[in-house]
């Protein structure tokens, strides 16, 4: 489910559960016992349904984070490697190479 999807579903169970506590408060005194049973079945299932989208927004949210910070130290480790062709190597302080690779699977034409 897309992250907007998500948080519409998540607003639109809010609102339900929000609606149903008011019209709990508004009636109490005319529902019987099996009437207001329900109804606040209905309010648990809206505050569920709102909790897990969520927790769904939450993952989303630390994958994102997680992607982020991936992105940014390969950012890093693109701004201390010297690039020759298809070669990536890195220099001490001294200039001496200190670690050297090939991209096989990477080729300019």
């Amino acid at each position: 489910m897309s992250e907007l999807a998500t948080i519409t579903t998540a607003r639109g169970s809010i609102k339900a559960a929000a609606d149903i506590a008011k019209s709990l408060k508004e009636s109490r005194p005319s529902l019987s016992g099996a009437e207001l049973d329900l109804k606040l079945e209905d309010l648990v299932t809206s505050l569920v349904d709102a909790g897990m989208r969520l927790v769904e927004m939450q993952d989303a949210a630390i994958e994102k984070g997680k992607g982020i910070s991936e992105l940014k130290e390969a950012l890093q480790a693109k701004d201390t490697l010297n690039r020759r062709s298809d070669s990536r190597y890195k220099v001490d302080e001294l200039g001496k190479i200190y670690r050297y690779e090939v991209n096989v699977a990477f080729h300019e034409v």
